[in-house]
């Protein structure tokens, strides 16, 4: 009898213990906020302990699957203090990394997190897996012990987090002041997202004037639009009623709350081209900031820090649009800059809350369909016109606008087992402009183009570069 009551309380105590670390904030949007020891901005899960003793995390797991709770096991040695925090990066690295003696220890999982995928689940479980808990994401009430489930993992747009609105407390909000490593009391919090409004007109090619009616799909909101392409912002003009469109034109429209508890959501976005006779496929960019990569502001644009924000639509030969995107573009190359007709790299990112890539075969020799990273090419020195006044280096006289990609293509061609950059002509329109036609490439210093031809995860390669020279 003694020996089953002492069994039995100390069982008690190890699920007091246990009980008492709970996740306590996660997110899915950091782009920018926090920097890892690697330079990069990952995903994270931060745990907090309720308890007034620490509690040893030696063998407990954290997983991204229901059907996988002990996908990531915590390292040995790892304690959490009493009331304290501790931040796991979701990286995919699935390594311990510390830069100097006296540098806190990084843990990084074997998975990473995803605003824009579907059905994803965050879980802690103790060391035996035991699933003792199952939450879904959209419920408030969180009822205490070791698993935390939470479901549909969608926070939706940038450098946000689902945080506990007090540390260990049961309801759950949005917050856009993540609170990284540190306490979530006092935090500002939000209850959601507004519904993202309707574009009636499907984006695509259309002869003469059309008549655009946007639907406006939350309650005690207000619509507003944009028809230049930039994003639409809370001084955006406000929708009335339909309008008409005579031109190649980009319509982005978003719902603003009443209610300052509700933040303004995603927008919906459309290309309409007008009267437009065009064969090859068609990339619509539409960002903030285009003005400025087309008046030569070099204090921006030298940086490579330049990078506007928006959306892009990529349509076919036969002008249906194929996918759509939301992402950031920023120059690419260098003598291409020295002349009107640019080079741009294209960067879709998960992290906005749109999608995490171009999901469509942009390319005839590739069945690939997934696509996060893309290059705009203008053939850089071969541009078209011919440049005669020395400034790249001498006469550039019989530009032929496809050297470079003819080089390519003769390589693939003959089977050579090397990485080539095979091109397919595309127009690009930024912000509703033509601004000519480019060669689509893939981009082969690039993790997503070395999983996809090679197999090989994003850790386990490491790229080694430098601009401007070898």
């Amino acid at each position: 009898m003694k020996i089953n009551i002492t069994l039995l309380l100390v069982m008690i105590f190890l699920t007091s213990m246990t009980a008492q670390v709970v996740i306590n904030e996660y997110s899915a949007s950091n782009l920018t906020k926090y920097v890892d020891q690697f330079d990069k901005t990952e995903d994270w899960i931060e745990l907090y302990n309720s308890g007034s003793s620490a509690v040893d995390l030696s063998g407990w797991h954290l997983s991204d699957k229901e059907s996988k709770p002990e996908k990531w096991e915590i390292p040995d040695g790892v304690v959490i203090g009493a009331n304290d925090h501790m931040v796991f990066l979701c990286s995919g690295r699935d390594q311990v990394f510390k830069s100097g003696s006296n540098s806190p220890a990084e843990y990084h999982t074997n998975f990473k997190l995803s605003q824009t995928g579907s059905g994803e689940t965050l879980i802690l479980s103790d060391p035996s897996a035991e699933v003792m808990q199952s939450i879904p994401y959209e419920t408030t009430l969180i009822e205490s012990d070791i698993i935390e489930n939470f479901g549909n993992l969608r926070i939706d747009l940038v450098e946000t987090s689902r945080i506990r609105v007090t540390d260990g407390a049961d309801d759950w909000m949005l917050t856009t002041s993540p609170s990284f490593n540190q306490s979530n009391n006092g935090s500002p919090v939000y209850s959601g997202y507004t519904e993202t409004p309707t574009i009636d007109l499907e984006a695509g090619f259309y002869e003469g004037t059309q008549s655009v009616t946007i639907t406006n799909n939350e309650s005690n909101s207000v619509l507003k639009y944009t028809t230049d392409g930039t994003n639409v912002k809370e001084d955006s003009p406000e929708y009335t009623g339909a309008f008409e469109v005579t031109e190649n034109t980009v319509i982005k429209a978003r719902s603003f709350s009443t209610d300052m508890q509700i933040l303004p959501g995603k927008m919906d976005f459309t290309t309409l081209f007008i009267d437009e006779n065009i064969s090859l496929p068609v990339f619509s960019i539409a960002a903030d900031g285009i003005q400025l990569l087309a008046n030569d502001r070099d204090d921006l644009i030298q940086t490579r820090e330049f990078k506007p924000v928006g959306s892009l639509e990529y349509f076919d030969a036969l002008g249906e649009r194929q996918a759509a995107s939301f992402g950031d573009l920023n120059r690419h190359g260098q003598d291409s800059w020295a002349l009107d007709h640019r080079s741009i790299d294209w960067v879709s990112r998960d992290e906005m809350g749109y999608n995490k890539a171009i999901n469509t075969e942009l390319f005839e020799y590739s069945d690939r369909d997934e696509y996060q990273r893309i290059i705009l090419r203008a053939s850089g020195d071969d541009n078209y016109p011919a440049r005669q006044d020395g400034n790249l280096g001498g006469s550039h006289v019989g530009s032929t606008h496809v050297r470079d990609e003819f080089v390519h293509q003769i390589a693939q061609d003959g089977g050579m087992k090397v990485d080539v950059r095979a091109v397919e002509r595309v127009v690009v329109f930024l912000n509703g402009e033509y601004w000519g036609v480019y060669g689509l490439r893939e981009r082969p210093v690039d993790h997503d183009y070395i999983k996809e031809y090679y197999g090989h995860e994003k850790p386990e390669v490491q790229f080694l570069s430098t601009w401007g020279q070898t």
